[in-house]
């Protein structure tokens, strides 16, 4: 009977450990990223029509799992302020459903009906994955990446955001081509690097490809603003290498995660079109260098 006793230990420290999640595990202040499409109901169409969605808030956890929400989304190119009130619910083997209300800025009321999302902790609770099942705005096909911020009040100033970055952005403008009528979601994305000083300057350059079509350029006039809660925005100005004239203006509303080391952004205007784009800032050194170009 011994032997068997031992048997069954040995065998039991053998196999893998179960994940084993809590509700205290995912308390703090998150940011919260998402891209994809929302499938809405429109005047004068009998079906639902795509509109191309990206979205960047912060979303507060308390001991309970009661949170609130509140951010920025760009639907369709569309810019719209908005906040959520809910729950989530924590299971033992680390997924975890959310649910919700939604209440755009203006509005006395939250939209009609309730959201739910389905959700998985992964990295020893510092980041969760979500994918919405029910929205008040219609049916979604989005996956939504959070990441914690801090276990309490987020703490930043101007000094955490020094440095050289590398920077990446991708995603669709909302534009009028020569020969059309109709407004065209154009793909776009930017890869290039920037350094940010202690008055929040912010130069840099690289490459920017609208359509498929290869822009060097540079951001010679770029001002870096970070709030104590690490929220922050991106005011800037594109120009071609080379030139001394600018080709657009635009801001981006950011969070800054890891004292620093990576800003998430989602651009809120640009003088090309109506943005649906993401990016990200990914620190490279803590010193503010001139910034590597080609």
């Amino acid at each position: 009977m011994r032997y068997g006793n031992l048997l069954a230990l040995v065998l039991a420290m053998c196999l893998p450990a179960q994940p084993q999640c809590s509700q205290d595990m995912i308390r703090g202040t998150w940011v919260d990223s998402m891209q994809g499409v929302l499938m809405m109901n429109v005047p004068g169409s009998s079906q639902p029509v795509p509109a191309l969605t990206a979205g960047l808030t912060i979303m507060k956890i308390d001991w309970q799992g009661h949170f609130t929400q509140k951010g920025t989304l760009s639907i369709g190119g569309q810019i719209s302020l908005g906040e959520a009130d809910g729950t989530l619910q924590v299971n033992p083997d680390c997924t975890a459903t959310a649910t919700f209300t939604m209440t755009p800025a203006g509005m006395p009321q939250p939209l009609p009906g309730q959201g739910i999302e389905r959700l998985v902790i992964v990295n020893n609770g510092s980041e969760m994955r979500s994918m919405p099942t029910q929205t008040p705005m219609g049916a979604a096909v989005q996956v939504e990446t959070l990441r914690r911020i801090s276990m309490s009040e987020p703490q930043c100033s101007n000094a955490t955001v020094v440095g050289t970055y590398g920077s990446t952005w991708q995603g669709y403008m909302v534009m009028t081509l020569s020969g059309q009528t109709q407004p065209t979601a154009v793909p776009v994305s930017y890869l290039g690097a920037g350094a940010v000083d202690y008055q929040g300057r912010m130069t840099g350059g690289g490459t920017f490809a609208p359509g498929g079509t290869i822009m060097d350029v540079s951001f010679p006039n770029a001002t870096v603003e970070i709030h104590p809660d690490c929220t922050g925005t991106v005011t800037w100005s594109m120009q071609l290498k080379g030139s001394n004239q600018p080709i657009g203006q635009g801001m981006d509303w950011f969070v800054a995660l890891d004292n620093g080391d990576e800003l998430i952004l989602l651009t809120v205007q640009t003088a090309h079109g109506s943005p649906i784009t993401l990016g990200s800032m990914k620190r490279i050194s803590s010193v503010a260098s001139t910034a590597p170009g080609w």
